[in-house]
């Protein structure tokens, strides 16, 4: 009896193994290069809807459980925290690309080895 219990639980796990590689697949690599190209798009909300829709099938959960814990459980990050991801890697790969504080100014403060971030203002009219 208990041969029958652990082939059902390893049966289980091996086909969420595959849905694991078919999810990274198809829909990780076309959300990565739409996060890429599309930067921030108004899909987003789509996107992420179904993302949570194919985790949901992965596990076999029902339409309205809540995502969190399994995305936790299978090791997969969200379509907004992949966009995180993917903006801080490229902040940090490109580091020497931006500017520190105390590169803009000579003041000598607990923040001078900060980035600075430029000021722009959007509210005064042009005169284009």
């Amino acid at each position: 009896m208990n041969y029958i219990v652990l082939f059902d639980v390893v049966h289980i796990y091996i086909y969420i193994y595959i849905y694991i590689y078919i999810y990274f697949a198809y829909f990780n690599s076309i959300a990565s290069y739409g996060i890429i190209l599309g930067r921030n798009s108004s899909n987003r909300k789509k996107i992420f809807t179904l993302q949570k829709r194919i985790i949901r099938i992965m596990v076999g959960a029902y339409p309205r459980t809540s995502c969190r814990r399994l995305f936790k459980k299978l090791d997969i990050l969200t379509v907004p925290r992949q966009y995180i991801y993917s903006l801080m890697s490229f902040f940090i790969e490109n580091q020497e690309k931006f500017q520190t504080n105390s590169s803009v100014h000579n003041i000598n403060t607990r923040n001078k080895h900060h980035f600075h971030r430029p000021v722009a203002n959007i509210l005064t009219p042009c005169d284009c």
